[in-house]
């Protein structure tokens, strides 16, 4: 079962035609602000997102729920399946044809949302929708195709949504946090929040408690993000292709001081690609794009040469170690 504040639990596709109710969705007789589950692919198909039946529940739960997934896959027969997947379950789906990486990916899709809320806005719309969202904002909730979360989670973040927008009005203005996330375990331990970035982590490091904190670093998995706070960054840097780019995205929202983030509760798992060692070949691929994204991570954000260096030996060693755990050949 997914439902509940239990732990996780990954479950085949069922069928759930009857809960993609997209559309406006009134609370009060004013439209609610949108909310979009946004999941970037890479040659995986669509019914391996690890979260997929969450999503859909969560949609039936709130019908002003979306979700949207941008595929980076380069196989054609695998786009096509994922795009016929995504048809019949009422998903949105885009697609490129080729890999643009991550933080263009998503881009893409900010462009994609922000005209849905502009012809939204534009074809009659409530009060709501031309007043007090002007701008076409709204919600977006990030998500790896391997994080598992827990309906607790999903639910604890949609209402936070909802319930910050009114407590805001109620209390005559005061701003709530504008970011969500949560409390994300891998097989390794606590892996986010954190409340610094450095070489060596330590148990106090990590954020164990919900709550309102201030300059967190967060994985972007599980992260909700309000759209006015990316505007003022001008979207994500596509020049940083996949790793890191949470971490860019932490140090800008700190430099704006736009970094109120409101911890909530409920479990989630990530497990990364490496957690299983993918052979010597592909682990090697795979380090020389984390070395190239974080050495131009460091360079963007003002980080010295040293903590560069030491910060990709620290990986290099991980990768030697996880090599001999497995005994690769």
């Amino acid at each position: 079962s997914t439902g509940g504040s239990g732990p996780p639990t990954e479950r085949g596709i069922f069928s759930f035609a009857s809960l993609c109710c997209f559309g406006s969705f009134e609370r009060g007789g004013k439209r609610m602000e949108s909310f979009y589950l946004i999941s970037v692919l890479y040659q995986k198909k669509l019914r391996e997102l690890r979260s997929l039946p969450q999503f859909i529940r969560l949609c039936g739960e709130y019908p002003e729920t979306e979700i949207l997934i941008f595929d980076n896959s380069e196989d054609s027969a695998l786009l096509t399946e994922n795009r016929e997947e995504a048809k019949r379950c009422g998903i949105s789906y885009l697609s490129a044809g080729r890999n643009l990486g991550l933080s263009a990916a998503y881009n893409r899709c900010l462009l994609e949302l922000d005209q849905r809320e502009k012809d939204r806005a534009s074809s009659g719309g409530a009060p709501f929708e031309k007043g007090e969202n002007a701008e076409g904002n709204y919600w977006i909730f990030l998500s790896d195709d391997d994080s598992l979360f827990s309906m607790e989670y999903l639910r604890n973040v949609r209402e936070s949504c909802l319930e910050g927008r009114e407590a805001e009005k109620a209390s005559g203005g005061e701003r709530f946090p504008e970011l969500r996330a949560g409390m994300v375990r891998s097989l390794r331990g606590p892996l986010s929040p954190k409340k610094s970035y450095r070489l060596f982590e330590r148990a106090g490091d990590f954020v164990r408690a919900p709550g309102h904190y201030r300059g967190l670093y967060c994985i972007n998995s599980g992260l909700c993000i309000y759209r006015s706070l990316l505007r003022k960054l001008g979207g994500f840097e596509e020049r940083i292709f996949l790793d890191m780019l949470d971490y860019w995205l932490m140090d800008r929202l700190r430099e704006k001081e736009i970094d109120r983030f409101w911890i909530l509760p409920g479990e989630i798992r990530q497990d990364f690609s490496g957690a299983s060692f993918p052979g010597r070949e592909r682990a090697e691929r795979r380090y020389r794009i984390y070395r190239r994204d974080f050495q131009l991570y460091c360079r963007i954000t003002g980080r010295s040469r040293l903590f560069s260096f030491l910060m990709l030996f620290k990986r290099r060693l991980r990768l030697s170690y996880d090599e001999i755990l497995h005994r690769v050949p």
